[in-house]
């Protein structure tokens, strides 16, 4: 099972983090690229590599987000607790959507246009 999960690490930054070191410079302009990462160059392995991370970590990438955005809202230590309790379930309800999403992702790969599972509320990546 670890060998799995190490696999599925090594696979994941694989595919997602070369797109992350873009920012070479263009010889005609002399200028940085973009800047942006989230333009791929081959969006089907951009997607797969989004699947990928979004099966894996996605469950608790939101719980950890969701419980510190809840905490951290209020300044009364019941407002504290009571967004930890807060956070946790949202983190969950989110987490099984984005591990989903993931697994969609996954799925569907070679259609890499093909995401209506992302929207404003749940975007691509957990952070």
């Amino acid at each position: 099972m670890k060998q799995a999960l190490g696999w599925l690490l090594v696979a994941t930054l694989a595919l997602t983090v070369p797109y992350a070191a873009r920012a070479v410079e263009d010889e005609d302009t002399g200028t940085q690229g973009t800047g942006r990462v989230d333009e791929p160059q081959v969006p089907v392995l951009w997607k797969l590599g989004r699947g990928l991370q979004n099966a894996a970590w996605g469950l608790p990438a939101e719980i950890v987000k969701n419980t510190l955005s809840e905490a951290f809202k209020s300044d009364t230590a019941f407002g504290f607790g009571s967004g930890i309790f807060e956070g946790v379930l949202v983190g969950i309800g989110k987490g099984f959507w984005r591990v989903g999403a993931g697994v969609c992702d996954i799925v569907t790969f070679p259609a890499a246009r093909l995401a209506p599972w992302y929207n404003e509320y749940l975007p691509p990546y957990p952070f």
